[in-house]
This record gives structure tokens, C-alpha cells and sequence, in this order.
């Protein structure tokens, strides 16, 4: 080191004595950290493999716990749908089956193709018919599509309205015919008794001049010939006013 070295102070832009500075300060921290290790192991009891062995098992999931992970998600599940009413519970099961029948058949089948590949094309051509007959049962038994049952609903409405209207059309037309009918009626009726007067007088009038025709040697249908029409119930009318009981 030179003179000029050993008494030059250090300035604020002194780059190596702020590499000095650094390095002793690193040194410093090293040795702390040392000693705090030290410290540290000697405080704590070494734990051996036996002692930490169980918290180990512990940590593992038990086996019966794992083989009845799907039974208790399943209750899980069960417990928190919304209580099934007997019937739904039924419908639910049978579709479990059904799925579960289908799934044996898919697998037989499958079982059977690998067996005898040489079926393979004959199995799934009976397979499809088969399977379009189904669906044409399941379309012959589903019923009316919403676009049917909306214009069924519609044309309901309508029949209704128009039932109404003729029940009240038919009621109308009843009170006319009954009207109509009692017209016709009275004027039967009224000419009837008209024409029975008519009949009692003509009969008074031929009995009072029987006498005067009859001298006259004249017969009185020749003078008015609607006589020969009218004589029939003329005697009948003059039978019964005889038999008639005397007032």
C-alpha cells in the first residue's frame, strides 16, 4: 500500500469501500445464524422413527374408510334430494333396472361379437330394426306434442264458445216453433168451433123449412147442392143432439 493510498479517506463514491462494508456485514449475519442453529438443536429432543411412525398412520386414510367413500356419498346424496313419495320411488327404481337390463343386454351382445366376430353384421342389423320398432311404440304411446296440446286447448275454447252459442240458438228457435205452433193451433181451433156452429144452424134451418120444401115438392140439395157434401154429418150432428140428455 502506498502513501498516497494509506491516507486518501474514504468518499461517498468510493465503490470498494462499500464492497468492504458489504462483505463484513454478510460475515456478521453468517455467524449469527450459526449460533441461533445451535441453540436450537441442542434445546430440541431428538424424535426418533417410532414416535413419528403414528402420526404417519394417522395422516393415511383409513382402508374401510375408502371402500365406503361411494355407500356414504350416496346417502350423502339420497339424504339431501327431496323426500321421494312411494310411486316416484318405484318409477326411479324400475328406470334403474330398465338401465341396468340394457346395459347386460349391450354387454352380452358385446361379449357375443367378440366371441363370433362373423355375427357382428347380422347383430347390428336386427339391432336397428328392432330398435325402430321400438320407437315407433314409444311415439304411438307418448302422446300429443306441446305444439298439439296448446291447439287442442285452443280448439277446446272455441267449441266451447260455439256449444254455448247453439245451446242458446236451439233454445231460440224452440220458443218460435212453440209460438208458431200455438198459432196454427188456435186457428184450427177457432174455425173448427165455427164451423160446428155453422153446421147446428144449417140443421135448424133445414128442419124449420123441411115442411115448406116439402110441400112445395121441392128437394133442398137440388136448390143448394154443398147439402149432398154436408148431409152425412148432418145426420150425425142430428143423432147426437138426440141422444143427447135433456137439460
Amino acid at each position: 500500500m502506498t502513501v498516497s493510498e494509506a491516507y486518501t479517506e474514504p468518499t461517498l463514491f468510493d465503490l470498494r469501500a462499500r464492497e468492504r462494508q458489504s462483505d463484513e456485514d454478510a460475515q456478521h449475519t453468517l455467524q449469527a445464524l450459526s449460533t441461533d442453529d445451535a441453540v436450537t438443536s441442542a434445546a430440541v429432543p431428538a424424535v426418533g422413527a417410532e414416535e413419528l411412525a403414528p402420526e404417519a398412520r394417522d395422516s393415511e386414510p383409513p382402508a374401510e374408510a375408502s371402500a365406503t367413500s361411494e355407500a356414504s356419498e350416496t346417502s350423502e346424496a339420497k339424504a339431501a334430494a327431496p323426500d321421494l313419495t312411494p310411486q316416484d320411488e318405484k318409477k326411479r327404481l324400475e328406470k334403474q333396472l330398465d338401465a341396468l337390463k340394457r346395459k347386460e343386454s349391450e354387454l352380452r351382445r358385446a361379449l357375443l361379437v367378440a366371441e363370433r366376430p362373423e355375427l357382428s353384421e347380422a347383430i347390428r342389423t336386427i339391432q336397428g330394426h328392432a330398435y325402430s320398432v321400438q320407437r315407433a311404440e314409444e311415439k304411438a304411446t307418448a302422446g300429443l306434442s306441446k305444439a298439439e296440446v296448446r291447439r287442442r286447448e285452443t280448439l277446446e275454447k272455441k267449441l266451447t264458445g260455439l256449444r254455448e252459442k247453439r245451446g242458446e240458438l236451439d233454445r231460440q228457435i224452440e220458443t218460435l216453433e212453440a209460438e208458431q205452433g200455438t198459432l196454427g193451433a188456435e186457428q184450427v181451433a177457432t174455425s173448427k168451433a165455427e164451423r160446428h156452429q155453422a153446421l147446428g144452424q144449417l140443421l135448424r134451418s133445414l128442419s124449420v123449412h123441411a115442411a115448406e120444401f116439402s110441400a112445395a115438392g121441392i128437394d133442398a140439395q137440388s136448390v143448394v147442392p154443398e147439402l149432398g157434401r154436408l148431409m152425412p154429418e148432418l145426420e150425425l150432428f142430428a143423432r147426437e143432439l138426440t141422444e143427447a140428455p135433456q137439460s
